[in-house]
């Protein structure tokens, strides 16, 4: 008789800790929810959008928007729709909003051997924090080095081959794959995908390389 008290005892505290962990998972959510709301209103304040075509739209200061509101933007794909701008059309050429943002003309930044380049990597968002005027040197530099290039194809695999591949190879062979990719990408470099496209490959590998090699497993 007391052995089945306490069961029952047990099982009713064992069911006050599941509420209690719902309702504590349930407050924990919510406050997460009100930040992140308040984060993405701050962040819409103060900026206008630009209906492109192809379903895309960019992202400006309001203070800007009486510069560029008579233009007719529209969507252009670059590397296979790796980066997406947003352009119009004068005199035949192509003028990039952020070059209209920040109020430059593309001809003279490109003869002085520099780009506008976007810092958080996404090429709709030409709000002027967004922007900077860099050097060919400085683009090279940090696309190699900040690049985590990987095909979107492989995201969409039921399971992600470089996993499989590294619960069923040994390390030996896993290595000897990865050096393998890393040559492969680099004898083939500007003969099939473009120079870029081939460097974040690289550095993919490379990345993955020295991973295994310290013993760490590789994460996506």
């Amino acid at each position: 008789m007391e052995a089945l008290e306490g069961t029952k005892k047990q099982n009713k505290n064992k069911q006050f800790i599941e509420v209690t962990k719902g309702y504590l998972n349930f407050i924990v959510s919510e406050a997460i929810h009100r930040k992140e709301n308040k984060m993405q209103k701050e962040q819409i304040e103060n900026k206008e959008i630009i209906e492109l075509t192809k379903g895309y739209s960019a992202i400006i200061d309001a203070e800007d928007y009486d510069k560029v509101k008579n233009y007719h933007y529209f969507a252009v794909d670059s590397q296979g729709g790796r980066w997406v701008y947003a352009c119009r059309k004068e005199k035949g050429k192509r003028v990039w909003l952020a070059y209209d943002v920040l109020g430059l003309s593309r001809d003279e930044v490109t003869k002085a051997g520099l780009a506008i380049t976007y810092k958080d990597g996404n090429s709709l968002n030409c709000s002027k924090e967004n922007l900077k005027v860099s050097t060919r040197s400085e683009i090279t530099t940090a696309a190699f080095n900040k690049c985590s290039y990987h095909d979107a194809h492989y995201k969409e695999c039921i399971l992600e081959p470089i996993l499989v591949m590294q619960d069923m190879f040994t390390k030996e062979e896993l290595i000897g794959f990865l050096k393998g990719n890393i040559l492969k990408y680099r004898l083939r470099m500007g003969h099939k995908d473009t120079v870029q496209k081939e460097m974040d490959k690289i550095k993919r590998y490379e990345d993955w390389l020295s991973m295994v090699q310290a013993g760490k497993r590789i994460e996506l």
